[in-house]
């Protein structure tokens, strides 16, 4: 008895060093000695030219000092099958493998794993695949695995399921409900050929124009090829607004973000999930107000507007929420305004009209359809509106479009005060005429004209509408006295 204990014991001495041996030869190897798979080759060669070549495999793969024995279980299985010549004709990693590995991106790059962690882009199995709301309204399919889950192996009836809009909907593996749907490595090839990172210190320094911009890691995880497309081989889409082109950033980077952040095949912004700014904003690079990998966006607002600067907008409590409520005509939340934005921010056009000698100014932005527009009203002459008065000076004027019946607001607020209507400061409010537009136009256009010897119109035309109000030089006389 006590024979058949010991041999059962030099066994399981044996195989418990056997286990993690295969992991151990590789390691000591430093590398090299995993060429001698065939299939290892490429991936030697790749990372020996790359960033990462400085770190050791074992730091992002384990090594035999690794507690997982699934880990030193797999190497061994690995070894055996080389022993029996069962070679794979590529090499790839398991969904949970993968896993493991990101996290060693901790080890180094602990800030951006912090902030991918807290950021949208840590969402779980969980998250994504069993929301109510998301699953109710469009149907499950294999192509969401594309953005979340791209190294999940197999369809999305094996991931989720029922596959329907009825649920209820539950994990087919419960042991994924915790894990990342988007690891780093969707975005990372750790194996692509570039240089180290530089120091820190005064020697690793660089001229501003030789600065990097992207990591040479940055590529995309392509499911179906079970490959790597790097970001120089991507394109961004070209987005369209109605018939008009969008001006886009020249910024590689948004090529990574528009393989999951795209419109639909008609190319229109804001279509899908694309999120492409227009307005003000337009032509900016994502990750010009994007954290890289936290993906918020308050603090780099600063960097464009801080407090102490000319156009007074204040990012502390400015809302930076992407998707507002749906805007028709020139709505902004309760009424559409045509509201004053630094003449620096953006460019102005004017239209101007001469009475009696006085050179009445309108100075406004032309944004497209469902944005805002900006407008100052300067006049050197006292004015009269239909009940309203206004004396020579400079004003901001609102068009209020809540409804079928525009009102144009005259505002005491100039400059940056102005950026944000406030009715309190209002000298007045007067109806404006309505009328369809012959032909519709997508921009806002505004028009100053002289339509007798004392009075002038001012004319807003949008969309499918033109609103008109006239007045006249406040002579002191009555309305009818033009």
């Amino acid at each position: 008895m006590k024979r058949i204990v010991l041999i059962a014991g030099l066994l399981a001495a044996a195989l418990a060093i056997m286990v993690p041996g295969a992991s151990l030869y590789f390691e000591v190897g430093g590398g090299k000695r995993c060429t001698s798979c065939h299939e290892m080759q490429p991936l030697y060669d790749t990372w020996h030219a790359s960033s990462h070549r400085g770190i050791a495999c074992d730091k992002c793969h384990g090594g035999a000092l690794t507690t997982d024995m699934a880990f030193h279980a797999n190497n061994a299985n690995r070894a055996w099958s080389h022993l029996r010549d069962d070679l794979p004709e590529r090499v790839g990693f398991a969904n949970t493998y993968v896993m493991a590995m990101d996290e060693q991106c901790r080890n180094c790059h602990r800030q951006e794993y912090a902030a991918w962690q807290a950021g949208p882009h840590s969402a779980n199995y969980v998250r994504i695949f069993l929301e109510k709301k998301h699953n109710t309204e469009s149907m499950l399919m294999d192509d969401c695995l594309r953005c979340h889950g791209a190294f999940f192996e197999g369809g999305i009836a094996e991931l989720v399921g029922p596959v329907n809009r009825i649920g209820p909907w539950r994990l087919a593996q419960p042991e994924l409900a915790n894990m990342p749907t988007m690891p780093g490595l969707t975005c990372h090839q750790m194996h692509r050929e570039g240089q180290p990172m530089q120091k820190a210190g005064v020697e690793g320094r660089v001229a501003g124009r030789s600065q990097e911009i992207a990591r040479p890691s940055l590529a995309f995880f392509d499911r179906r090829t079970q490959g790597y497309v790097p970001i120089a081989e991507l394109s961004v889409p070209p987005i369209v607004e109605g018939a008009r082109t969008v001006r886009m950033s020249k910024d590689q980077r948004q090529a990574l973000c528009y393989q999951c952040h795209a419109p639909t095949a008609a190319m229109q912004v804001g279509s899908g999930d694309d999120r492409t700014s227009i307005g003000v904003h337009e032509g900016i690079s994502c990750l010009a107000c994007h954290a890289q990998h936290g993906q918020k966006t308050r603090a780099s607002c600063a960097s464009c507007h801080p407090k102490m600067s000319n156009c007074g907008l204040d990012v502390e409590t400015m809302d930076t929420t992407f998707r507002e409520k749906p805007m028709s005509k020139c709505v902004l939340k309760y009424a559409a305004t045509v509201s004053f934005l630094s003449a620096a921010a953006v460019a102005q056009q004017q239209t101007v009209a001469t009475i009696d000698g006085h050179a009445i100014t309108v100075k406004y932005t032309a944004p497209a359809a469902k944005t805002r527009a900006a407008a100052t009203f300067q006049t050197p002459a006292d004015l009269a509106f239909k009940g309203v008065n206004v004396p020579k000076g400079e004003y901001t004027i609102y068009v209020l479009a809540d409804g079928a019946q525009w009102q144009l607001a005259v505002n005491k607020a100039t400059g940056p005060k102005a950026a944000t209507y406030d009715a309190k400061l209002d000298l007045g409010r007067l109806p404006m005429t309505m009328t369809k537009a012959a032909a519709p136009g997508a921009a806002c256009k505004m028009t100053l004209t002289k339509i007798a010897a004392l009075a002038a119109k001012l004319e807003v035309s949008w969309n499918d509408s033109i609103a008109t109000v006239s007045f006249h030089l406040d002579r002191g006389g009555s309305d009818s006295e033009w």
